[in-house]
């Protein structure tokens, strides 16, 4: 069980790295239009709301017991809505007076929590207490 899970936060977490270089790649180079960051941010949302959207179907398939606490679809939904929580940390802690993260505030906060929820049912589940300790 420890192998499983820790493989599928590893797999999760390189899926979610793929899709921030692929971003930075294809869209941070931009200079045209309303500035060099617009398009990054735009998706930064876009994955907001996708996370929100993935996180609150599985957390609801998985309170009617039809998604499993160890599948890979669960975690990823957990990590993916960690990292946006996190992300608006960073971008919180790197921009103190900027009001424009302060609209998404809630959302940010929200997939946070709604990460950490799918995380407690994920490790209350585990049947091994030692599942993340060797």
């Amino acid at each position: 069980m420890k192998n499983s899970i820790v493989k599928k936060v590893i797999y999760s977490l390189l899926l979610i790295s793929s899709w921030i270089i692929l971003l930075f790649i294809f869209l941070y180079p931009d200079n045209s239009g309303l500035g060099k960051t617009f398009g990054v941010v735009i998706f930064l949302i876009f994955t907001l709301f996708f996370s929100l959207a993935i996180g609150l179907i599985v957390f609801i398939l998985r309170r009617v017991k039809l998604l499993k606490p160890n599948s890979f679809f669960f975690i990823f939904a957990g990590v993916l809505n960690l990292c946006m929580g996190v992300c608006y940390l960073i971008l919180i802690l790197s921009n103190l007076n900027s009001k424009t993260e302060m609209n998404y505030m809630f959302l940010f906060l929200f997939s946070f929590l709604i990460g950490l929820l799918i995380w407690v049912d994920v490790l209350q589940n585990n049947k091994n207490n030692n599942a993340f300790i060797g």
